[in-house]
C-alpha cells in the first residue's frame, strides 16, 4: 500500500472515530469536516480541521473529560498536548496525538454560528472554504451550506469500512 493511500486511510479513521464519539453527545448537534480537508488540498502536514456545532461551547472548554472518552487506543494514539484558540463566535481545542505528528483541530461553536439571518462572516470564510457535511440530524449545516451558496458533500463517514 503507496504512503499516500496509508495517510489517506489513517485520516479517514481519525475522523471516523472522533465522529463516533461526537455523534454518541446529546449536546453536539453537527459535525462538519473542513479546510484542506475537506476540500481535498491537504498536504501532508495538514491539519484536520472539524467544526462541531453544539448546545453549550464554553460548557466543552471548561470540562476536559471529554478529550478521554473519544476512542484513542482504536487509533493506537493518545493526546501527547492541546492548545486552545480563539475564534470569536467559535473556539478550537487543537491536539497533537502521541502517534501521530499530524493535528487534530475541533471547534467548538454554539447553535447560533450556522445562523443564516444572515451568515456571520468568519461563518461565511469557514464554510466557503470546503464543507463536507458528517453529522447534521437537524439539517442546520445543509441550511448554512446552501444559504451560502456554498459547494458541500454530505458524507457520512460513520459507515465507512
Amino acid at each position: 500500500m503507496g504512503a499516500c493511500v496509508h495517510d489517506r486511510l489513517r485520516i479517514e479513521h481519525i475522523i471516523r472515530t472522533i465522529l463516533a464519539w461526537a455523534s454518541a453527545q446529546p449536546k453536539i448537534r453537527a459535525v462538519a469536516l473542513v479546510g484542506s480537508h475537506a476540500r481535498a488540498a491537504a498536504r501532508q502536514d495538514s491539519d484536520i480541521d472539524l467544526v462541531l456545532l453544539v448546545v453549550d461551547s464554553q460548557g466543552f472548554r471548561a470540562d476536559t473529560t471529554w478529550i478521554e472518552q473519544i476512542d484513542w487506543q482504536a487509533l493506537d494514539s493518545h493526546p501527547q498536548k492541546w492548545q486552545d484558540e480563539d475564534y470569536g463566535a467559535a473556539w478550537s481545542r487543537r491536539i497533537w496525538p502521541a502517534a501521530d505528528s499530524r493535528q487534530v483541530e475541533l471547534t467548538f461553536a454554539s447553535l447560533s454560528w450556522a445562523s443564516v439571518d444572515p451568515p456571520d462572516a468568519g461563518t461565511r470564510r469557514v464554510i466557503s472554504g470546503g464543507c463536507q457535511i458528517l453529522y447534521d440530524p437537524d439539517g442546520l449545516l445543509v441550511r448554512l451550506c446552501k444559504e451560502i451558496g456554498s459547494e458541500f458533500e454530505h458524507a457520512d463517514r460513520r459507515d465507512l469500512c
